[in-house]
């Protein structure tokens, strides 16, 4: 993908939409998580996309192409999400998870609507440090680069995420063996 950003940042129009092809379900389903908002979902998209021409030159090579494109997307997701709701802590409504998400694949139905329940009782920043660690399979240092915050901060907020949905499932009767 590194190759595809250099031909982007020479205008190459073919690249973009290859770049595009490979990387706009997941880019979609991670701005839709933040956000709940299908339009607001696309129209962001659209602003992440645009970034992403007109920024290809700036990528250093730093990290994976795909980091680079979450963190473009998470920023001006956080950005439109703050002008909409004028809030410096962003709430996620209850729909947070989706039947669809892998994570819950295989996992029963009450199970499932359990574990919803759960995750969407979790404060914002441990929803989506586990969106990026569960539903977008995501190395601590790539986190870290998309959150701007030290790779140790990423694996308290994930132990602690965890710790904080035991905990939840756990009052919900739900043992930990047939989550974790």
């Amino acid at each position: 993908m590194k190759e595809l950003l250099e031909q982007i940042s020479n205008g190459d129009e073919k690249a973009f939409r290859k770049l595009y092809l490979d990387t706009h379900k997941a880019v979609f389903a991670y701005i839709y998580r933040l956000c709940k908002d299908y339009e607001k979902a696309e129209e962001i998209m659209v602003k992440t996309y645009t970034e992403i021409w007109k920024s290809a030159s700036k990528f250093k090579g730093e990290s994976k192409v795909i980091t680079w494109i979450y963190g473009i997307a998470r920023n001006i997701t956080m950005s439109e999400l703050r002008k909409r709701f004028k809030l410096k802590e962003i709430e996620l409504n209850e729909n947070f998870v989706s039947s669809d998400d892998p994570f819950l694949k295989y996992a029963g139905n009450e199970l499932k609507f359990l574990l919803k329940q759960a995750i969407n009782e979790l404060p914002f920043k441990y929803k989506e440090i586990l969106d990026l660690v569960f539903f977008h399979s995501l190395k601590y240092e790539e986190i870290s680069q998309i959150l701007g915050i030290p790779v140790n901060t990423v694996k308290t907020r994930v132990f602690n995420a965890k710790k904080k949905l035991k905990k939840i499932l756990s009052k919900k009767g739900v043992r930990q063996e047939d989550v974790f």
